[in-house]
């Protein structure tokens, strides 16, 4: 509030007591409209009614973000309160140092201010031991809408499912579209819903202007306007895409302009450090893509300029919400090209909700935008809200993953596996269920490589074996016949072949025989071909070398290098001690998809175990010892 206003404003005023009253609440108002006060203090009065946390105890509050600069920015107002209440509260988000940030949790804290993927991170962790949210009984969620459409809804889920079902929950937002809210409500229970300026409408307080602008000519108006309002106070200018902000920041440092850049593909040290230097006005220009659109809230911003035209409604209140916070006036300035007007009704619309004065270019523009609409020449821009995010669904694939799969498929149909009406099922419609996926896929790879080893010698695949299936003959009958012809030589036309099979036909006709004569000896099992599983014991390295092994980043990185899955099992029992009946010592389990890839993870976990063992046992300070 800046210390200017003694009054609360008028979503505080309904949502501080709807909220101490128990109530699930919906809270849609303005941008700088002081939402963040509004659910904070009833959060500070819910957790003083609360028994104090006892050791080992998760939080009390939980503050969901969609962003780390709205989590950090959360995290530094609940701290003017926390202080004086001798409560703790803690910031859990991506790109800073996890191990920190576990420290301060298992000290303890009343509040957790976090961004949904960091917090599963840690949750995750040691088995879940390492943090309970078993004492959670007041949740927030900040921004709601834009967390539910990028794709957090399964995060979120997840995060709620465990916490205590009699919670109070909060959702706050300065936009808030129907058709997130049907997707909101499934969270809360009963919620009341409180509207303050209706919904996604600009700010009041702010002076909206929209000019049709070539692409060609932004930069010298860009340059006319920081003319204007650079020595009047804070400017943000927004663009659509990284290299575009990074090639408008160097632009403008050449002009002679100092300023700052800020966008997602930046390290989170250089953002915070950006976001710091631009609020303590030690340069009060910057650009910035629509990671600052929502929770940058600076005093003394007075103009917001759209270099490249927001896509959809809710981007461009949050973008102009930026300015015209705590009923101080703004201006904001939105260059949109030719190239663009699908988006004119966009800014249209939101000049009329909010009774700005629409240009007669925007609405001409606007005008022969819904004339194509009507005549079928073009389609209305996305509202941005449309996505669904990732399922974490195993049958979810990448477009590659896909055309492999399509690929796996049309060979199947074309010798005789699949039924071709079959084609877009995942189902084989073969009822020896594992055995008989197991059968198909020995059929398939040993007729493959006969195919390809022939087709590399000038032969052709029927000449080495007969790919279809004889009358009557299961998956893996046919998958033996064509492993003996292997063995055998193949058939009599690939012995006459008079030259002989090079090199590289043998080696591949040899992994074709090698792999179906497995699947013929345990074919009963899928796991058993597919699936290994090594388990590394490291109860007996030291608490360094343990720590080390056991880091985030350290399993990430053997994860990613050899594509493998690393948990940490079991627990650690301390020498001269034994394990209790179904107890085991603490030890890494290392599962992937190939016997190589599995020992090759375990063979680098070693190392770096022995590499640390050695760095301690040389350390003077350490009470271990290398012998």
């Amino acid at each position: 509030m800046y210390g200017e206003k003694s009054a609360p404003f008028a979503v505080q005023k309904q949502a501080v007591p709807t909220i101490m009253s128990g109530r699930d609440v919906i809270g849609i108002a303005k941008t700088g409209s002081g939402k963040t006060l509004a659910f904070l203090l009833p959060m500070l009065r819910h957790i003083m009614d609360q028994p104090e946390l006892g050791e080992g105890e998760g939080p009390i509050g939980l503050i969901m973000a969609p962003a780390r600069e709205l989590a950090i920015q959360i995290y530094n107002e609940a701290r003017k309160f926390t202080k004086v209440l001798n409560f703790r509260v803690t910031a859990v988000y991506g790109g800073a140092s996890v191990a920190d940030q576990i420290g301060h949790l298992k000290r303890g804290a009343d509040i957790v201010v976090c961004t949904p993927g960091r917090m599963i991170d840690i949750l995750t962790m040691q088995a879940g031991k390492l943090i309970s949210l078993s004492r959670v009984s007041f949740v927030v969620l900040d921004e709601a809408d834009r967390m539910f459409d990028l794709g957090f809804e399964p995060q979120i889920r997840m995060i709620l499912q465990n916490i205590r079902p009699d919670r109070q929950t909060c959702l706050f937002s300065a936009t808030f579209p129907q058709k997130v809210e049907a997707l909101a409500r499934k969270v809360l229970v009963a919620p009341v819903e409180i509207v303050v300026g209706g919904r996604s409408v600009v700010n009041t307080s702010i002076v909206q202007y929209v000019e049709v602008r070539a692409e060609e000519d932004k930069f010298m108006r860009l340059l006319q306007l920081l003319g204007v309002w650079f020595e009047r106070g804070q400017v943000l200018v927004f663009v659509d895409t990284q290299a575009r902000c990074e090639r408008l920041f160097e632009e403008l440092m050449r002009a002679g302009y100092p300023c700052l850049s800020l966008h997602g593909g930046k390290e989170q040290i250089d953002r915070d450090d950006a976001i710091a230097s631009f609020k303590n006005k030690m340069r009060t220009l910057m650009v910035a893509t629509s990671v600052a659109g929502r929770g940058l809230d600076v005093a003394d911003l007075v103009c917001v300029v759209n270099y490249s035209c927001p896509n959809h409604l809710e981007e461009y209140v949050h973008r102009v919400g930026r300015t015209g916070r705590a009923e101080r006036k703004g201006t904001a300035y939105t260059f949109i090209s030719p190239d663009e007007e699908q988006f004119a009704p966009v800014l249209e619309k939101a000049l009329k909700q909010s009774q700005q004065e629409v240009p007669e270019a925007l609405q001409a523009m606007a005008d022969s935008f819904r004339s194509k609409i009507d005549s079928g020449q073009a389609r209305w821009a996305s509202s941005g809200f449309g996505g669904t995010g990732f399922k974490f669904d195993p049958d979810e694939k990448n477009k590659a993953q896909k055309m492999i799969d399509m690929q796996r498929r049309q060979y199947e149909v074309d010798q005789g596996l699949r039924d071709e009406a079959d084609f877009y099922s995942d189902e084989s419609g073969d009822e020896e269920g594992e055995e008989g996926e197991d059968a198909k896929a020995a059929a398939s790879a040993t007729a493959a490589a006969a195919s390809s080893a022939a087709s590399a010698d000038g032969l052709s695949s029927s000449a080495v074996v007969a790919a279809g299936p004889l009358t009557g003959e299961t998956p893996l009958e046919r998958a033996k016949r064509i492993a003996a012809q292997l063995a055998g030589g193949g058939s009599s036309a690939m012995v006459a072949h008079t030259p002989g099979p090079s090199l590289a036909v043998q080696q591949a006709l040899a992994n074709a025989k090698k792999f179906a004569e497995k699947v013929g000896i345990s074919s009963s099992s899928a796991a058993e071909k597919t699936h290994w599983v090594e388990e590394l014991c490291i109860n007996e390295y030291p608490q360094k070398a343990r720590w080390k092994i056991t880091h985030r980043e350290t399993i990430d990185d053997v994860s990613e290098k050899f594509e493998v899955a690393i948990i940490s099992r079991g627990n650690y029992v301390a020498p001269g001690k034994k394990p209790g009946p179904n107890e085991k010592k603490l030890y890494l389990s290392i599962e992937g998809h190939s016997d190589l890839a599995v020992s090759g993870a375990r063979r680098e976990l070693t190392r770096i175990l022995n590499e640390e063992t050695m760095r301690v046992g040389l350390d003077p300070s350490s009470r271990y010892s290398v012998i």
